[in-house]
């Protein structure tokens, strides 16, 4: 087919310029048999290099996202192993409702209730110490408690403040570890007992010898601390990397702070509305009038996504 067009672009050359001699007819003949082979080369080769340049670029991105996804997997299991272990603990196993309420605390002009910091020999006050101990040895914890099935009590470290009326056991994440209670549940992006910040944790019920469940432990990891695991994974020459939830809340956002909690839809056009119906895949989107490339993976053991722009 190739052959038969530069056939025919021959023989109109030919014909419009039937008035010429011979030898202007031989040397655009030539000219033309010259240059068209090279410009279909120029064509192959440029469509080569593109094709090869892409295929580098997604090599790259590959390794980039399997980098930042096994610093981040690394960072969790150290965290889920901890719920493992302090689960373990008779302390936790024994709690009763003697442990403090918030159910019926009334809150002050903000609505909020200070924790007390446990004084007095009991058991509520060793597991306080048994938290604050953990939590000095494990920098990375945001946050550590225990909530009571039978009367809602509450043990948190640091004891802060929680909102009026607390009960941990409407919380999603006390729900998600009563389902199973066998099992380490990853707990989805909410907020602190006082409202203040927002976080993501591990929770396990608390099962003591005889099967009877009697609470749920929660480890808590602050979003910044997910901010700071990311920040020097440089995307390409300018891009960076951020981590999502499923729906696209952005959990992390190393140079653009002010957007956690936002939606990536809210900043970018052109993501779907559940980032899980993507997996692993690119997205041309659009923010402030510019054209940009989103790569999408999603991680193989938790609901975060992690989004190289």
């Amino acid at each position: 087919r190739c052959r038969g067009g530069v056939e025919r672009v021959l023989r109109r050359i030919a014909d419009s310029c039937s008035a010429w001699s011979i030898r202007t007819k031989r040397i655009l003949v030539f000219a033309a048999i010259t240059v068209i082979p090279i410009v279909a080369l120029s064509y192959y080769v440029s469509m080569e290099f593109t094709r090869e340049l892409e295929q580098e670029m997604t090599e790259a991105s590959n390794r980039q996202i399997a980098q930042v996804e096994t610093a981040i997997s690394n960072f969790l299991n150290s965290q889920r192993e901890s719920v493992e272990e302090l689960v373990l603990d008779p302390l936790l196993q024994n709690v009763d409702d003697s442990v403090t309420t918030y159910i019926n605390k009334q809150g002050d002009a903000d609505g909020l209730v200070k924790m007390l910091i446990p004084q007095t020999r009991g058991i509520e006050t060793e597991i306080y110490r048994r938290f604050f101990i953990h939590r000095t040895f494990n920098r990375n914890i945001s946050m550590v408690s225990l909530s009571v099935e039978s009367n809602g009590g509450y043990i948190q470290s640091p004891a802060t403040t929680c909102i009026a009326h607390y009960d941990p056991r409407k919380q999603d994440w006390y729900k998600a570890a009563m389902k199973q209670p066998g099992r380490v549940r990853m707990v989805d992006a909410h907020l602190a007992a006082d409202g203040s910040s927002i976080l993501i944790g591990f929770a396990k019920a608390v099962v003591d010898d005889f099967g009877s469940v009697k609470g749920v432990l929660s480890v808590e990891i602050s979003l910044p601390r997910l901010t700071a695991l990311v920040y020097d994974y440089q995307w390409g020459r300018y891009g960076h990397v951020i981590l999502t939830d499923e729906q696209g809340k952005i959990l992390a956002d190393p140079l653009r702070p002010e957007r956690v909690s936002q939606n990536i839809r809210e900043i970018y056009s052109g993501v779907p509305e559940n980032l899980k119906d993507i997996r692993a895949g690119t997205i041309n989107a659009k923010a402030d009038g510019r054209e940009i490339l989103l790569t999408v993976h999603s991680s193989g053991q938790a609901a975060w996504m992690i989004v190289g722009i």
